[in-house]
């Protein structure tokens, strides 16, 4: 088996995703959304690390050069649903590509909008925004379910063993998680019964333990099961819970001062002529009003603009279309829209940079390198 340096086990790309997940919790993205592994096998050594914008034949090239096992995308390579795998489509041909090349693919897209090592942040790290603050909150993400087990005292261990068997108990890189309290069960046993305590047709009164621990729902089926396993109650009293948590530091867009104050027409006159790729910047709104602080929404503004409440003198987004426009005028706004390609683009030097700094990578020796060269599909005039 491949050993990293100082005799540590083989850095997969399971292991990567959960580093993923850490920076850019899969869990906030949009339901629309398609992210996580798009190709290739989860248990597949990991030496070199690409991030990319998207994948193009320019990129799969690069990464079959270098001979990288895993590519990080923002923008998808399989978005939609796909019926077969061919050379007959531009996303058959380079999934074949990269799987005859041995690369591995994870698409982080919404979910690296939200993160504060994402697109957003990227973006205003390149304004110089100081005093940053969320735009919009993330919405509540789902939650693994809480269950509590009722058991007999001196029964706890094995039921906690039991749990973490079966997939249950982890909380980020903590496994065989779980909170107990005590307390005391009551039943009487009918008639047919076979009490672990306690007589048939008598009221019994048990010290007891509610022990409680989170269970993926793909997993609860494998947790109970392990549970019943070792239970010494005949019927096994629980309960399961639907819970949601919100993710820190998660957010869609960001808010922030920009160095200086500055015009709206100043301002987009500067991303035109400084920002890669933004090309033809329009902007709604008056020339000549003052903007210091600026929200950043990366990629398409729409949803920003339906949702805005004046949280600041401007927003800088990729793309509105022409209705979204007229509303944005209609409400007063100031809006910068820059190029979808050009507010998403610094974010693969910046997401690897980050990545850089994982003290898993850093362990088992992994190179990252970040592909900023992705081309825009289409040119001006």
């Amino acid at each position: 088996m491949l050993r990293a340096a100082g005799g540590v086990g083989m850095f997969t790309v399971r292991h990567a995703l959960k580093v993923v997940d850490q920076l850019a919790p899969f869990a906030v993205a949009e339901e629309w959304d398609n992210v996580g592994l798009q190709i290739g096998a989860a248990t597949a050594p990991v030496r070199r690390i690409a991030v990319a914008l998207e994948t193009t034949p320019a990129v799969v090239r690069s990464v079959a050069r270098r001979r990288v096992d895993l590519l990080i995308v923002h923008h998808p390579l399989i978005f939609k649903s796909v019926r077969s795998l061919t050379r007959d489509t531009a996303t058959g041909a380079l999934a074949l590509d990269l799987i005859r090349a041995g690369v591995a693919v994870i698409a982080a897209h919404t979910n690296l909008d939200a993160s504060p090592h994402g697109t957003n942040a990227a973006l205003a790290q390149w304004l110089q925004l100081t005093e940053i603050a969320p735009l919009f909150d993330v919405p509540l993400a789902p939650a693994p379910l809480k269950l509590a087990v009722y058991v007999p005292e001196g029964h706890e261990q094995s039921v906690i063993q039991a749990i973490a068997r079966g997939g249950g108990g982890r909380i980020g890189p903590y496994d065989h998680c779980s909170f107990r309290v005590a307390g005391t069960g009551t039943y009487r046993p009918l008639p047919g019964a076979r009490p672990f305590a306690g007589k048939v047709g008598r009221l019994a009164s048990v010290a007891e333990c509610r022990i409680e621990a989170e269970a993926p729902p793909s997993a609860v089926g494998g947790v109970l099961r392990a549970v019943r396993a070792v239970h010494p109650y005949e019927e096994m009293a629980y309960d399961l819970y639907p819970r949601q948590r919100i993710e820190a530091g998660c957010a869609m867009g960001l808010t922030g001062l920009l160095p200086q104050a500055t015009t709206l027409s100043a301002l987009a006159a500067h991303i035109r002529r400084s920002l890669p790729g933004a090309g033809a910047t329009a902007f709604v709104g008056k020339p000549s009003r003052p903007v210091r602080r600026v929200a950043i929404f990366t990629g398409a503004g729409r949803s920003a603009v339906e949702r805005w409440r004046g949280q600041a003198d401007a927003l800088v987004t990729g793309e509105i279309d022409h209705h979204t426009a007229r509303e944005a005028e209609a409400r007063g706004m100031a809006v910068i829209a820059a190029g979808h390609y050009a507010t998403e683009r610094p974010v693969a030097a910046f997401f690897a940079k980050r990545l850089r700094r994982s003290p898993e990578l850093r362990q088992h020796c992994v190179q990252v390198i970040a592909l900023t060269g992705v081309e825009l599909p289409m040119t001006g005039a």
